[in-house]
């Protein structure tokens, strides 16, 4: 988990998340997954090739 890489306690890690939801419109970590895949599906492949 990152939180346990950085070396976050998870009641760290929870207050973060509880203070990102209601700016993000969000009101669980499984909403938050799927606002982060919705994202994924919509942002340009940073590894494509741009042909000029």
């Amino acid at each position: 988990m990152i939180g346990e890489r950085l070396r976050l306690s998870p009641r760290t890690v929870s207050t973060h998340l509880h203070q990102l939801f209601p700016k993000l419109g969000i009101t669980s970590r499984a909403a938050l997954r799927d606002a982060l895949a919705e994202r994924e599906r919509h942002t340009p492949d940073d590894n494509a090739t741009v042909k000029p």
